[in-house]
């Protein structure tokens, strides 16, 4: 199938909230939901090259690197499904900058840049408040989403080589090749 095409490569989308977050981060309750292990450069690198069907991903918050683990996916499970119930992105976008930090789906076009390369977010982390840094999604856990009936997240993934994209135009009433 298509979906299994050694050149179709299916890349992650990482956030930055670039709008001003007024109030202290709320630590509390991020740490109630998220396991948080202070990580390194070297381990986000590795993290990134790796797809991963586990609710985890990395996020930069206040100076630090870290990656953030879900705890209970029982809940989230039984609300979205079983896979995108696992769904990293689920977790970062609906619960870490939804639910804990107020950025409604609505918002998000004002409060969060996406990017497609990691490197330049990084060189920028001095001046972030919080970004979050997704492994690729698997090929595995995409076609699971859809055979759920699931929807992923917008700006979940892009994919590698670009499908061609136009229109085309031909006269009907004449003959091909004149």
């Amino acid at each position: 199938s298509a979906c299994e095409d050694p050149g179709l490569k299916v890349l992650p989308t990482h956030r930055e909230v670039v709008r001003k977050l007024d109030a202290e981060l709320p630590w509390k309750e991020i740490e109630d939901t998220f396991s948080l292990q202070e990580m390194s450069e070297a381990s986000l690198k590795t993290f990134l090259q790796t797809p991963t069907q586990q609710p985890v991903f990395y996020v930069w918050l206040e100076n630090k690197l870290y990656q953030a683990r879900a705890k209970n996916t029982s809940e989230m499970k039984i609300e979205k499904g079983e896979t995108l119930g696992s769904f990293p992105i689920v977790w970062s976008d609906d619960v870490l900058l939804g639910k804990i930090l107020g950025i409604s789906e609505h918002e998000r076009s004002e409060w969060l840049s996406y990017h497609k390369a990691w490197e330049p977010l990084w060189e920028r982390r001095n001046h972030i408040r919080v970004a979050v840094f997704h492994a690729p999604p698997s090929i595995a856990t995409m076609t699971q989403i859809a055979d759920e009936n699931g929807f992923m997240p917008q700006k979940s993934t892009f994919f590698y080589p670009k499908l061609a994209a136009g229109l085309i135009l031909r006269d009907i009433r004449s003959p091909l090749g004149e």
